[in-house]
């Protein structure tokens, strides 16, 4: 049993599929650090911020 991508990741949860990592993020909004949330990420590949889409 396994932690599909791009679903949440927690202790005592199982490893995430594939061999993708547990990644943290810590989400900051109107200005707080809020508790980091973790996902199963591809290891090789870390997200940041690039810009708010103006659709």
């Amino acid at each position: 049993q396994c932690t599909p991508q791009e679903h949440r990741c927690f202790k005592g949860a199982p490893k995430c599929c594939g061999g993708f990592d547990c990644q943290c993020y810590t989400p900051i909004v109107n200005g707080v650090k809020e508790e980091p949330t973790c996902w199963c990420n591809e290891p090789n590949v870390i997200y940041e911020y690039a810009f708010k889409a103006q659709y």
